[in-house]
């Protein structure tokens, strides 16, 4: 009897479940751009659909967009993955779905993209890699994916060792909103990038364009942080910062700042033009290491 009762109610599942589906309003395909919701601007959805034509071209990748005002009871992945079908979309494919009136969105792909891809980088376009998921938030639809391809356009260059280049249109309102979230009198949140542009924009160079206190080794250190503080800034906000209010991200910048500014020091510099003097000008380190274990020896 158990088994019987169990057998009618999993099959009473699947059937609302296909019941769901059959029902969820689908709009139909417009091409690279569906904005049944109407909330992207005309000069916004040109530039998507051009945008989309040049990686269609250079990579033979095919990106769609569609906005749509409910999901009718499902949830935002399962509306992608059924409206991704309903569509027939190819494995070459990228289909970023927004529901407006839910602020819900999701990424669906075909298995050729999402080898290339993959659904990590995808779901970061949406949430850390760019103000996608905040902008939706606050209904700011021509910011939220012109940033979205801002970050997509990054991740496809980076992944077809591509050059491609962003509509004016796109790049225009990425900075428009941007510009929004920064009001005038109101202190700013803790932004890595641009605290570190601040901190290495008075540091000389060699002839060749190298740093003298920025080795080539700190670049991909300064994009780590960069991408970390990303992180927690739109996930841990709430819980990761201390009493002063300085983030996880902003103590790394800080100890980065205390040490260019110890290396800086005249004992360094000395030392560092001694050894620039014979040896090309690589010595900073070691400038800064024979200072501290000198310094250290002075105090015993």
């Amino acid at each position: 009897m158990k088994k019987w009762i169990c057998g009618v109610l999993s099959l009473m599942i699947v059937l609302i479940s296909a019941f769901a589906l059959a029902d969820a309003r689908m709009p139909i395909n417009r091409g690279a751009l569906t904005d049944d919701a109407d909330v992207l601007s005309s000069e916004l959805s040109s530039a998507i659909v051009g945008y989309a034509e040049d990686v269609k071209n250079e990579t033979d990748m095919d990106v769609y967009v569609a906005v749509v005002h409910f999901l009718d009871g499902l949830d935002a992945q399962s509306y992608a993955n059924q409206l991704f079908k309903e569509w027939e979309l190819n494995d070459n494919a990228v289909l970023l779905l927004c529901a407006a009136g839910e602020d819900s969105f999701a990424t669906a792909m075909g298995k050729k993209a999402e080898n290339k891809l993959s659904k990590q980088n995808m779901d970061n376009l949406m949430y850390t890699s760019s103000d996608f998921a905040a902008s939706i938030g606050r209904q700011e639809y021509d910011g939220a994916f012109a940033k979205y391809f801002v970050a997509f356009n990054d991740l496809i260059n980076k992944r077809f060792d591509a050059s491609l280049k962003l509509p004016k249109a796109i790049s225009k309102a990425a900075d428009a909103g941007t510009a929004e979230e920064v009001q005038p009198g109101v202190t700013s949140s803790f932004s890595a990038g641009s605290l570190w542009s601040q901190i290495i924009s008075g540091v000389p160079e060699f002839e060749n364009g190298s740093s003298v206190l920025i080795p080539g080794m700190w670049s991909q250190t300064v994009q780590d942080v960069e991408d970390n503080s990303s992180y927690y800034t739109d996930y841990y906000q709430d819980h990761s910062y201390g009493e002063n209010g300085i983030g996880v991200g902003g103590w790394i910048i800080l100890i980065i700042l205390v040490m260019i500014i110890f290396s800086q020091s005249h004992p360094v510099r000395r030392a560092n033009n001694r050894y620039k003097k014979n040896h090309g000008g690589r010595g900073w380190l070691y400038g800064l290491l024979g200072v501290a274990l000198i310094r250290m020896f002075r105090r015993r």
